[in-house]
């Protein structure tokens, strides 16, 4: 009766985490600056609705899942990008919430469970990949504390369904996982043959959940395999930003204050939250060295602190490509996990004040975000409508320059008809007009991180050839974008023979703010 009690109120923290969270990131799911890479998450589903298959007809680096699920919510809920957007605050509510979730199971404390869901929420992957792997974590966990065939086939199902979403960080976890589970083995004493029974139904999870959608492109695996495995790591590096990039940046923001006088607690938690972030890794590494040699700890913590300890370590290579914070977050989530399990468990005080100082630091971005988001709403809306989707852009000249496109589009195509567009700073003008792309290419970032004539001339003849009906009827072009504010990065530097063809086969015909409307 006390522990359905327990389960019950567990159950009902967690939905209030869940709404507080859910609201927290709904009140500005869709207040966009347009920059990054949104425009692509919503556009390519869009190619799967008219029976495209990735790696073959469109570009994508990652695995299969970034598109379906996205396409799939279009078919259930019909062609609006708002569907997918919304996914994002969904996602990171439900890892906060299974964060408090893991925190119970692991602590039995409230308020360390409450602090592992806010670090998570706050400073964590709200992506979907991680919210798998989260939940993978969960059932492995209860494995160790009361064993069972079924946690442990239910671990390898969402380590299973997570490589849906991203490759090398869910092989992180997966590789931790076994080597955890090979010690656990050893530590329990198993038979061979029945420590071969417990891994294949570790693994028969993973291979059967990878198995839905993977088979169905098994005629496309070496088109996989070079897009995901490799091409994305020559893409990564291509665009590399140093470790502690923006430390570097939060630092002069603070100091320039300083010379001037000033003071901000805001820059400065901004620039303390930054600075643990990138400290993490190497704190709860330290620490967990220490706390696997001590005596303090049971056999099976330690097997917990080995996994965590190896998931942050081989997903540090990630960041060795391109270290800004949202890159960085991949190593900082499982970090976090291990984090909380030292102020917890730790050997010695000293080791749990260590943890629980550096847990205090990225607990400063809730007021942080807290005041992003008041900022954000304190400022007026400009609402970009069309019958696809509402987004809100930072200035009025925005949104009447992304309407002037959008008649332009409308006056000279209809639904279903090629266009292109050709910076990934623009409007996701596919999926808010409904219109087709004819190239091989939703976002043109490879083609300006890694130049290649080869890659321009095959988008030029998708340019002419429009999917067999003849020329685009529109490009929404700029030659001045770029990436990084690098100028070799830009598109006239990285891609003239491209800006040959547009300004040879296609006339100008139109100038609205910085957006360049071509006709055939």
């Amino acid at each position: 009766m006390q522990k359905e009690k327990r389960n019950l109120d567990t159950f009902y923290l967690a939905v209030i985490l869940f709404l507080l969270f859910f609201v927290f990131g709904f009140l500005t799911y869709n207040y966009t600056g347009l920059w990054g890479d949104m425009a692509e998450y919503v556009n390519n589903p869009l190619r799967v609705l008219r029976g495209e298959i990735p790696y073959r007809d469109f570009w994508l680096l990652f695995p299969p899942g970034e598109v379906y699920l996205p396409a799939f919510l279009y078919k259930i809920f019909g062609l609006n990008v708002n569907v997918v957007l919304l996914l994002w605050p969904i996602v990171a509510a439900l890892v906060g919430t299974f964060g408090f979730v893991l925190g119970k199971i692991l602590f039995k404390n409230n308020w360390l469970a409450g602090l592992l869901a806010l670090l998570l929420f706050f400073n964590g992957l709200g992506h979907v990949h991680f919210l798998l792997l989260l939940i993978a974590t969960i059932f492995f966990a209860k494995y160790l504390k009361e064993g069972g065939g079924l946690r442990l086939f239910l671990s390898g199902v969402f380590v299973g369904l997570a490589f849906y979403f991203r490759f090398f960080e869910v092989a992180a976890c997966a590789l931790a996982l076994v080597v955890a589970l090979l010690i656990s083995f050893r530590a329990d004493r198993l038979r061979v043959s029945r420590a071969i029974v417990m891994f294949l139904i570790f693994s028969g999870g993973v291979l059967l959940a990878m198995s839905i959608i993977y088979l169905p492109l098994i005629n496309y695996w070496q088109l996989i395999l070079d897009s995901v495995v490799l091409n994305s790591v020559g893409h990564g590096i291509s665009m590399n930003l140093a470790y502690l990039t923006d430390v570097k940046s939060a630092l002069s923001s603070l100091l320039e204050l300083e010379s001037k006088g000033e003071f901000s607690f805001y820059k400065l938690a901004v620039f303390l939250r930054i600075g643990a972030l990138y400290s993490l890794p190497f704190v709860v590494f330290f620490l967990g060295m220490f706390q696997f040699f001590g005596k303090k700890m049971g056999s099976l913590d330690k097997i917990f602190v080995v996994f965590l300890m190896l998931w942050t370590l081989f997903e540090f290579p990630k960041v060795l490509g391109r270290a800004d914070v949202s890159h960085l977050a991949h190593v900082v989530s499982p970090a976090i996990i291990l984090l909380v399990f030292l102020i917890k468990n730790g050997n010695w005080k000293i080791w749990r004040v260590v943890a629980g100082f550096t847990a205090f630091l990225l607990v400063l971005q809730l007021p942080v975000r807290a005041y992003d988001v008041e900022q954000i709403l304190a400022k007026p809306h400009y609402q970009l409508t069309t019958t696809h989707g509402r987004l809100f852009l930072e200035e009025q000249k925005q949104v009447e320059d992304a309407e002037k496109v959008i008649n332009f589009i409308n006056l000279h195509s209809k639904e279903g008809d090629p266009i292109f567009v050709s910076s990934w700073y623009f409007p996701a003008l596919y999926a808010l007009t409904d219109r087709s792309n004819p190239t091989y290419y939703d976002s043109l970032i490879d083609v300006i991180a890694e130049p290649s004539e080869e890659e321009q001339q095959r988008i030029c003849d998708g340019l002419i050839e429009g999917n067999g009906k003849g020329s685009v009827k529109i490009i929404v072009h700029n030659p001045n974008f770029g990436f990084d504010n690098n100028p070799k990065l830009s598109f006239i530097n990285a891609a003239p023979l491209l800006q040959k063809c547009i300004e040879e086969k296609f006339k100008l015909a139109e100038k609205i703010g910085y957006y360049l409307m071509y006709l055939p």
